[in-house]
C-alpha cells in the first residue's frame, strides 16, 4: 500500500512546549516556525532593524559603547533612518528598507502573494520609492522580490532551535519518527518500504523536517527518507557546507545580539555578512525557494509533476496543515487520486491482487481511510475545497457500505496524531 504525507504551513505552526506546573490553564508557549501575518510582521519589522547589522564594523565598535536601548530607540524613527542611510548609502540594503516600508503600508496578509504583486506591477511602488540614477523601475522591483525571499529565509533561520526536539516539547514529528520505525521489523526491510510504498511532499520551506529525521533516525533510513521527498515550491535544505548552514547556527548569532552584553560588534558584522556578501550562505539558500510569481519555471513544474505521480499512486494520504488552496489541489492532482480510489473501490470487477482485496474490504469495514487530514478550527474554506476536491469519494455507495472514507481532525497535527488517527506507512 503507498502512502503519502503533505505538509502544509499549518503542520509547523503546531510545534508547542508542553505545559508544565500544576495550572492546568496555563498558556502553552509556542516554539513554531513563523507562517502567515506572522511571517509578514517579522519581515516587516526586520526590514527595519537591519540597518543596525549592516553599518561599517567600525562604526559597529564605536556605538557598542553606547546605552543600546537608547541607541536603538534613536535608530529606529524614521529621521534616524533616513539619516543612517544617507551616510552609508552605498551599501545594498535599501530593497530590505524599502520592501518593509511598503509592507507596513499595504498590510498584506501572505509575503508570497505580495512579492507576486510586485512582480505583476499590482503594487504601486512609485509612491513609496525614489527611483535614483539609472536603475529602472523593473530592477526594483526585482530587487524587493530578492529581498523578500533572503527575509524569508532570515527569519526562517533565526527561528531554527535544534534543542526544541525533545520529550519536553510537542513535536508532531515524533509521530512520524515512530511510522517510519515501526512500518517493518529490519532496517533493510524499512529502507525498502520507504523506496517502494512512501512518499512526502512538504510545502514548506523551512529546514525542521530533515534535521529532526537526520537526527532521529539511522544514516541509512535518513538517506532512503531525503530521495522522498519533494519541496514543491523549494526549501532550505542545502548541500552546502559552511559552517552557517548547521542548523540553529544563525539563530545562536542573532540571540547574541539580542541578550549579549558585550561582544555585539561580531554579531553585527556576522549577520550583517549574510546580507552584504554576495556569495553568503543566505543568499544561496534563498535562490532555493520559489515565490508565487516564479512558481511556473521548469524546476517548479518538475517538482509538482514528479509529486503529483506519487500522489496518483497512493492508496493512503495524509494531509496535516495544509491549506487546500485551489491552485495546489490541482497540481497535486486530488481528482484524479479520487477516481482512481473509487475505481478501486466500487468497481463490479474483483480486485486482481490480494493487496487490494485487503483495502477495498478495510475500507468496507471502516477498518481503513483513503485520507485523512488535519483543519484545525474546523474552517469552512478548507472543508469546502476538500469536499470539491474529492468529491468522487464522499458518494455513499448504494448498499451503504464505503461511508468512511476520510478522517477529520480539527485539532493540530500532533493531537490529531496522538488522538484522532493513527499514521502508518
Amino acid at each position: 500500500m503507498k502512502t503519502t504525507l503533505i505538509i502544509g504551513a499549518g503542520s509547523n505552526a503546531d510545534f508547542q512546549m508542553r505545559k508544565t506546573g500544576e495550572n492546568k490553564e496555563e498558556d502553552i508557549k509556542p516554539i513554531n516556525m513563523p507562517t502567515g501575518e506572522e511571517l509578514v510582521r517579522k519581515i516587516e519589522k526586520f526590514g527595519n532593524e537591519i540597518i543596525d547589522f549592516c553599518l561599517p564594523k567600525s562604526f559597529c565598535e564605536s556605538i557598542n559603547k553606547l546605552n543600546y536601548p537608547d541607541y536603538l530607540e534613536q535608530l529606529r524613527t524614521l529621521d534616524r533612518k533616513k539619516n543612517i542611510v544617507a551616510r552609508f548609502g552605498n551599501l545594498p540594503i535599501k530593497p530590505y528598507i524599502h520592501l518593509s516600508d511598503l509592507i507596513y503600508k499595504y498590510d498584506p496578509v501572505s509575503i508570497d502573494n505580495f512579492l507576486a504583486q510586485i512582480n505583476d506591477e499590482k503594487i504601486d511602488i512609485k509612491s513609496s520609492i525614489k527611483i535614483e540614477g539609472n536603475e529602472t523601475e523593473k530592477e526594483i522591483r526585482e530587487n524587493l522580490i530578492k529581498a523578500g525571499k533572503e527575509l524569508i529565509a532570515f527569519i526562517l533561520l533565526i527561528h531554527e532551535d535544534d534543542e526544541i526536539f525533545t520529550s519536553q516539547n510537542k513535536i508532531w514529528y515524533r509521530w512520524l519518527q515512530h511510522a517510519i520505525l515501526n512500518c517493518a521489523p529490519t532496517i533493510d526491510e524499512i529502507c525498502q518500504k520507504i523506496k517502494d510504498d512512501f512518499s512526502i511532499i512538504s510545502f514548506n520551506y523551512d529546514r525542521s523536517l530533515e534535521f529532526f529525521l537526520k537526527e532521529k533516525l539511522k544514516p541509512k533510513i535518513y538517506q532512503s527518507i531525503k530521495k522522498k521527498i519533494i519541496y514543491p515550491y523549494g526549501s532550505l535544505n542545502s548541500d552546502l557546507t559552511q559552517r552557517n548552514e548547521e542548523y540553529g547556527a544563525i539563530k545562536k548569532i542573532y540571540d547574541n545580539y539580542l541578550y549579549s552584553l558585550s561582544n555585539k560588534a561580531n554579531s553585527f558584522e556576522a549577520i550583517g555578512d549574510l546580507f552584504l556578501n554576495e556569495n553568503s550562505f543566505l543568499k544561496q539558500i534563498a535562490q532555493n525557494i520559489r515565490v508565487v510569481g516564479e512558481r511556473q519555471n521548469e524546476v517548479c513544474k518538475d517538482q509538482f509533476e514528479k509529486a503529483k505521480e506519487y500522489v496518483g499512486k497512493s492508496h493512503k494520504l495524509y494531509l496535516l496543515g495544509f491549506g487546500f488552496i485551489k491552485e495546489n489541489c490541482e497540481k497535486l492532482g486530488f481528482k484524479e487520486f479520487s477516481k482512481n480510489i473509487r475505481n478501486l473501490l466500487y468497481s463490479s470487477t474483483h480486485a486482481t491482487m490480494a493487496g487490494e482485496y485487503w483495502y477495498r474490504n478495510s475500507v468496507k469495514l471502516g477498518e481503513f481511510s483513503p485520507i485523512s487530514y488535519t483543519n484545525f478550527d474546523n474552517k469552512s474554506k478548507v472543508n469546502d475545497e476538500f469536499k470539491s476536491q474529492f468529491s468522487l469519494l464522499l458518494i455513499k455507495n448504494n448498499d451503504g457500505n464505503f461511508n468512511s472514507l476520510y478522517k477529520l481532525s480539527t485539532r493540530g497535527v500532533y493531537n490529531a496524531l496522538e488522538g484522532d488517527f493513527d499514521l502508518f506507512l
